[in-house]
């Protein structure tokens, strides 16, 4: 098979917060098979158990039959337990990382991608604003809302003051469509990722300021006996 132009990838647990099924939505309806595009999804949902990776493979069916559209591009699914060394390939082979997270504390995957060099399409909204600018990443407009579809997820209830953000999928359609077709825009942001990861995020920089901020809370004056 001969490689796509852009391979899109999604690291990520099938989780509603999550938003994989729109990122595979606003895939599926901006892209047709004759652009050179690919969506790699890692993706599990509980496990990655083969019980687990069936149930996925047949949701992935539902969105393709449900959107009742023909010349439908590729998807790769990924959904075994890779070792973790083994994970930087993943990120080696696509171009961009998408995700459709409806909240983040900050996004792991955008950053690993970062590391590798490949910018991140990501909801507007989150931790991940803390990091991220428009130089290194594809901001997607949102909507706030309600929490829902978490039945069962004791951490989630749809109170009025429990919301999320929602993608917008025209505005994710249009990133993507984006960075598929400035590819030299997309190098720069991920450059740009890359540098800011380096400069930010490596183990040494992180464990210096958490040591820093956890002295600040600490009365020195307390000595170990």
């Amino acid at each position: 098979i001969q490689r796509p132009e852009t391979i899109f990838m999604v690291t990520s647990q099938w989780h509603p917060r999550k938003g994989v099924d729109d990122v595979i939505t606003a895939y599926l309806t901006e892209f047709t098979d004759k652009d050179s595009v690919g969506l790699l999804l890692f993706t599990w949902g509980g496990s990655h158990g083969s019980l687990e990776r069936d149930k996925i493979r047949r949701m992935i069916g539902h969105i393709r039959e449900g959107l009742n559209v023909g010349n439908q591009p590729k998807i790769f699914y990924v959904g075994q337990n890779i070792p973790r060394e083994a994970v930087p390939e993943l990120y080696a082979l696509s171009d961009v990382q998408v995700s459709a997270s409806r909240g983040e504390a900050m996004g792991i995957p955008f950053f690993e991608a970062g590391a590798c060099g490949k910018p991140t399409i990501v909801t507007g909204w989150g931790g991940q604003r803390d990091y991220l600018d428009d130089d290194m990443a594809y901001f997607v407009d949102y909507d706030m809302e309600p929490v829902h579809g978490v039945a069962g997820y004791k951490h989630y209830s749809a109170v009025a003051d429990n919301q999320w953000a929602r993608p917008r999928l025209n505005s994710l359609r249009q990133q993507m469509r984006r960075a598929h077709e400035e590819k030299g825009e997309r190098l720069r942001k991920g450059q740009r990722a890359l540098e800011m990861v380096v400069d930010r995020l490596t183990h040494d920089k992180i464990g210096d300021l958490m040591k820093e901020k956890f002295l600040s809370h600490v009365d020195t004056r307390v000595v170990a006996v």
